[in-house]
């Protein structure tokens, strides 16, 4: 940052900020589910948090309606761990979003998963795109991490 000038005093103050009206219509509200499981005969903790309507193929929509572009995602995200072993623990997410605007339709899927082992961290990433539900692009990550002691 730079120190301030005598003559800043002679700039003329920023205007205020433009931007387009953003104009939403919702056209299917979301849900928020949160979901604790316990399994007593594996002693498995499950936190479940998911948007939608308990799938991922029902999203909340929205319509802007000055580009006429209806907009709609899901997610899950789960978070499990064993009582007794900590390398057990594992985090996931899905995350889905649409683009609708009359025939045209896209989506993109993403599903990541992280965990461990006793050497590493493991990461699992994926990414999928549609058009008109005919899948384009596929790319898949697995990622290891020494654990270093840790």
């Amino acid at each position: 940052m730079r120190a301030p000038d005598p003559s800043d005093t002679s700039l003329r103050p920023f205007e205020s900020p433009e931007r387009a009206v953003a104009e939403l219509t919702e056209l299917r509200p979301a849900a928020l589910k949160r979901i604790v499981e316990r399994d007593r005969t594996t002693n498995e903790t499950v936190y479940t948090v998911s948007s939608g309507h308990g799938d991922l193929d029902s999203p909340q929509t929205i319509q802007i309606k000055a580009i006429d572009l209806e907009v709609g995602n899901t997610m899950l995200k789960r978070f499990r761990i064993g009582e007794e072993d900590p390398a057990t623990a594992q985090a996931e997410v899905i995350h889905k979003t649409w683009f609708c605007r009359g025939v045209w339709k896209t989506r993109v899927e993403t599903h990541t998963r992280f965990s461990s082992n006793c050497d590493d961290f493991i990461l699992q990433a994926e990414v999928r795109a549609y058009e008109n539900d005919e899948q384009f692009f596929k790319r898949e990550w697995v990622c290891r991490v020494n654990r270093d002691l840790l």
